[in-house]
């Protein structure tokens, strides 16, 4: 499980508060090492605490980074 840091939960805010004015959408950007990924998969699992089910688009451009991210998806 991951905690996230002061400016990931600012992020994960900023998501929450723009799912809240209709948006169904979000791109978040950050340095490299920053914790998108992270970022990325507490979000997801907040939202699926509010529906059954949700479609996620995770684009990269490597294959390892894919096989990290699917980790911390699977573990969050």
């Amino acid at each position: 499980m991951f905690r996230p840091y002061p400016y990931q939960q600012e992020c994960l805010r900023k998501i929450e508060k723009a799912r809240s004015q209709g948006r169904n959408r979000a791109l978040v950007v950050m340095a490299g090492g920053l914790g998108k990924t992270v970022t990325a998969a507490l979000d997801v699992k907040q939202w699926l605490m509010h529906r059954s089910s949700v479609k996620v688009l995770y684009v990269c451009h490597q294959d390892d980074i894919l096989t990290q991210a699917h980790t911390t998806f699977v573990y969050q």
